[in-house]
């Protein structure tokens, strides 16, 4: 059987590295999702992006009014992947960081006091996808109003449900519309469309998309090519070219958009 383990050998939990995930089965992440997570690439002795990345959880989590934990600094952070990245022999690998409300009691409320979980984990590079890929848009829509289509929160079930949805239609990937029937996103990053005049469009977070810190970084790059507008969903059928972009995968091209 393939080895599916998300840690190789070491994950890094509150203060210390194990060899052995250990997780109480009254964390809140676990019962509830309730936590925020970000998954990083690690490359060059460095996470790429990082303080992106930390930006990101952090306004996730001032969203779930949940405390950071003393780790989420720049330099406390990449002190940590070099280590674990080390331990685990990698060069070059994934790297996920978690943060849960904590060990909570049964049911929605919780004691003031609750002390945050902080999660490291290290896994290896995904194999390279081929491109162009096949998408299909999905059944299931992005709710623009909940303020979780902003963040990445521990539940990511309309996510994996819609990308099921799309590889039993035959697609690779599938796009997520909002609920005005607007592009939102796809199920692992940011859509972006180019029209036939040549000008790059992708949907603001506005749109119910989460704030991709690839694209970010893209448009901070190529300054004034990329735009946010919102995006209906016959304008990728019409679109000179369209890409998916998230910040493990880079930039992916989709070779072809099934019709419903």
């Amino acid at each position: 059987m393939k080895d599916r383990s998300v840690t190789k050998a070491y994950y890094y939990r509150d203060d210390a590295f194990y060899d052995q995930p250990v997780l109480s089965p009254f964390d809140r992440g676990f019962t509830l999702g309730d936590g925020v997570f970000e998954t990083c690439l690690y490359r060059g002795g460095q996470v790429i992006r990082l303080a992106a990345h930390i930006e990101r959880m952090r306004n996730a989590l001032e969203i779930l009014d949940i405390s950071p934990p003393p780790a989420l600094e720049q330099d406390t952070l990449a002190a940590l992947s070099a280590e674990g990245a080390r331990k685990n022999g990698f060069d070059a690998c994934i790297i996920r960081f978690t943060v849960t409300r904590g060990i909570g009691g049964r049911g929605l409320n919780f004691d003031a006091d609750v002390s945050p979980s902080f999660t490291l984990t290290f896994s290896p590079l995904p194999a390279k996808i081929k491109t162009p890929i096949t998408v299909a848009f999905s059944s299931i829509r992005r709710n623009e109003q909940s303020p979780l289509s902003k963040i990445k929160s521990l539940n990511y079930l309309e996510n994996i449900l819609a990308l099921k949805e799309a590889k039993q239609n035959g697609a690779e990937e599938a796009i997520l519309l909002n609920t005005q029937s607007r592009v939102a996103c796809a199920t692992i990053g940011n859509v972006i469309a180019q029209d036939a005049q040549g000008r790059f469009f992708t949907p603001p977070p506005e749109e119910g998309c989460l704030p991709g810190t690839y694209l970010k970084a893209l448009m901070t790059k190529k300054q004034g090519l990329i735009t946010y507008r919102p995006l209906e969903a016959r304008e990728l059928y019409a679109a000179r070219k369209v890409f998916i972009c998230n910040a493990v995968r880079g930039v992916m091209r989709v070779g072809k958009i099934l019709s419903d």
